[in-house]
């Protein structure tokens, strides 16, 4: 069992009676096809490296991942995204019932462990298929992914020592590398925007036309373009009235920082 004290607890609705064990018939082929590339990057070596914490709720906000060790298959990966594709599939293989029950669930309006079948995944920003016809979602922050594998632990039973995620730091952005928009980078594929020797000239405007212009060429229509623009407008002046960011969202240059006022407003009182 994974809770004592501060631990966290998750119900995945299978009952006391029901024993969920490890499939151990699939084979090393499917397991290196959801791994994929395991080759070390050499960014990660002599870095500070530090290990997710299931234990406690931790903002990962301005990092990157390393590798991850699942039941002792190591692979190396530095997108928070994709290393989340590979431990949901490596569970779904060895767990294939309990994903199918929290698929089920999720039709019923269970959706706590963001597991979904094929219907539901239609409306989903970026479904990925870890089994036939399960679906996970994606576009999430990397808080939120590690906070998703963790209740995927639970539900499975798994003990946290059988999952070791390595990850570090981000280095500071360079004034002279490219910025890009943060509210961009956090839905989807990043639009670039070149910018000045001294970013801070920047107005806010232009950087909500470039967010605006982003969304009509992934196909959004004019009215969800300004909608959504209006949105983080609104959210970010009630995070500056609220304390938890000196700026708006389409004045911030760092990719994590929506991120981190996003978690601090969640924790925020009303």
């Amino acid at each position: 069992m994974n809770s004592s004290g501060e631990l966290y607890v998750c119900d995945p609705g299978i009952t006391s009676d029901e024993i969920i064990t490890r499939d151990e018939s699939r084979d090393d082929t499917a397991i290196s096809k959801a791994i994929g590339n395991n080759e070390e990057s050499a960014e990660s070596i002599d870095s500070e490296e530090k290990t997710v914490d299931f234990y406690h709720k931790t903002s990962y906000a301005f990092t990157k991942p390393v590798s991850a060790s699942y039941f002792g298959d190591k692979f190396y990966e530095s997108s928070w995204r994709t290393l989340y594709k590979k431990l949901c599939k490596l569970l779904a293989l060895d767990y294939p019932d309990v994903f199918m029950t929290l698929r089920d669930q999720s039709t019923s309006g269970n959706r706590e462990y963001m597991v979904y079948d094929s219907e539901i995944a239609k409306s989903l920003t970026k479904p990925y298929e870890v089994a036939n016809g399960i679906f996970v979602e994606t576009n999430r922050s990397a808080t939120d992914l590690m906070e998703s594998i963790r209740k995927l632990l639970d539900a499975c039973l798994v003990d946290y020592e059988n999952v070791e995620i390595r990850y570090v730091q981000k280095p500071q952005t360079s004034k002279n590398e490219e910025i890009f928009v943060p509210v961009i980078a956090q839905n989807g594929k990043a639009g670039q925007i070149p910018s000045d020797s001294d970013h801070s000239k920047t107005k806010a405007g232009q950087m909500r036309q470039a967010f605006i212009a982003w969304m009509q060429k992934n196909g959004y229509s004019q009215s969800s373009c300004n909608g959504y623009a209006s949105a983080l407008l609104t959210i970010g002046e009630f995070a500056k009235e609220k304390g938890v960011a000196t700026r708006t969202f389409f004045e911030m240059t760092d990719p994590g920082e929506p991120e981190e006022v996003w978690r601090k407003l969640q924790l925020s009182p009303v």
